[in-house]
């Protein structure tokens, strides 16, 4: 099976991003051979649309799961209509933690969006409700 995981980098040894459609990397992994091959993100700097372009970008690579921090819910129900699972809540852990989580079955899928405020850092994310959190207006 394809899977694939948002990464801070292009390898396995890299943490897992917890942004799905403006990740820094994305990787499909066959989970049969534990090949790991890079994947561009499509659209990681458009102001909107990004995560229906990553979730395409997964469709046409044939990846089945999602490895990731978040995603948002426009993402969220391309995800689920194309029948990839997504796991969410995995920032904070190497790409192969995840991975390893993956295939000892102690993960659960959550296609269900999740709201994204501050990541670490500072940055800027989508708040509840849509607003962007840290700004006003």
């Amino acid at each position: 099976m394809k899977l694939a995981i948002t990464t801070m980098g292009t390898t396995l040894d890299d943490a897992v991003d917890p942004r799905f459609g403006r990740a820094t990397g994305l990787l499909i992994v066959d989970t049969t051979t534990g090949a790991a091959t890079p994947l561009a993100v499509p659209a990681a700097h458009a102001v909107q649309g990004a995560g229906l372009a990553a979730a395409e970008a997964l469709v046409k690579a044939g990846a089945k799961a999602l490895l990731t921090g978040a995603v948002g819910p426009k993402a969220a129900r391309a995800l689920e209509a194309a029948g990839i699972a997504v796991y969410q809540g995995l920032e904070g852990q190497s790409a192969r933690a995840a991975l390893e989580r993956f295939n000892a079955g102690a993960l659960t899928p959550e296609n269900a969006p999740r709201a994204m405020g501050h990541a670490p850092g500072g940055a800027i994310g989508h708040a509840p409700g849509g607003a962007i959190a840290g700004h006003e207006g």
